[in-house]
């Protein structure tokens, strides 16, 4: 999605994302500092939105304080989420935010660095629910104890101490949680040991559910919103 697509009323929030180190890359630090943003114009390369500010708690005189927000620091990663209720979704990443004077006094203007895309689960979002579940491998009806760590649109990832789920074979996860009571049927795709006895399978869903999309954008709108 191109930034010059967004509407003007659009539910916006900026993500401010600390670097840490992982296998020797630059990633996110898993947590956020959120600021919901407000636009005044949209440009083809751009958007322009009211000054973000911060409140500071107030401080021995008892008076909260606000500043501007400074985003040039080389320590973080800035993304820009679009929040909609019928779609997942979408993020622009590494944008950069400059001060500038607009028509009404000082404004943020928002520019990104590529296209917005949708997220998905190669993209990283997961909702981790670590739901017990009943799983099923194969045309097997035999029943193995394990968890489901989270579900995306497109994939599940399950725990187990059931070694041997090969890729390509069959896995259907019925969770025991009662805000997930749908099942969960895909295919295995990757395997991975996390400790003695106990394995990560991730799997690809067999098919889209409209049902299973609408709740993971439920509860990523909800944590979004209160992170």
């Amino acid at each position: 999605m191109k930034i010059g697509e967004v509407e003007k009323d659009s539910h916006l929030i900026v993500k401010v994302f600390s670097k840490m180190m992982k296998d020797g890359e630059e990633v996110r630090s898993p947590k956020s500092l959120d600021f919901p943003v407000k636009i005044q114009k949209v440009y083809p390369t751009g958007l322009a939105v009211d000054e973000i500010r911060t409140v500071v708690p107030a401080g021995d005189n008892g008076e909260e304080s606000t500043f501007t927000v400074a985003f040039d620091s080389p320590n973080v990663l800035i993304d820009l989420y679009l929040l909609k209720d019928d779609m997942p979704p979408v993020v622009w990443e590494d944008i950069t935010i400059k001060k500038a004077k607009g028509d009404n006094g000082y404004c943020h203007v928002i520019i990104p660095s590529k296209d917005g895309t949708k997220m998905n689960r190669r993209h990283a979002y997961r909702l981790e629910i670590h739901a017990p579940a009943n799983i099923y491998v194969g045309q097997s009806d035999e029943q193995v104890g394990g968890t489901v760590r989270d579900v995306s649109a497109t994939g599940f990832a399950i725990i187990t101490n059931k070694d041997g789920i090969r890729r390509g074979e069959s896995v259907r996860a019925e969770t025991l949680n009662q805000e997930l009571e749908m099942p969960l049927a895909g295919v295995c795709v990757r395997k991975k040991t996390i400790a003695k006895d106990k394995f990560l399978y991730g799997c690809k869903l067999k098919y889209e559910d409209p049902n299973l999309r609408k709740f993971i954008n439920e509860k990523q709108r909800a944590r979004m919103k209160t992170e």
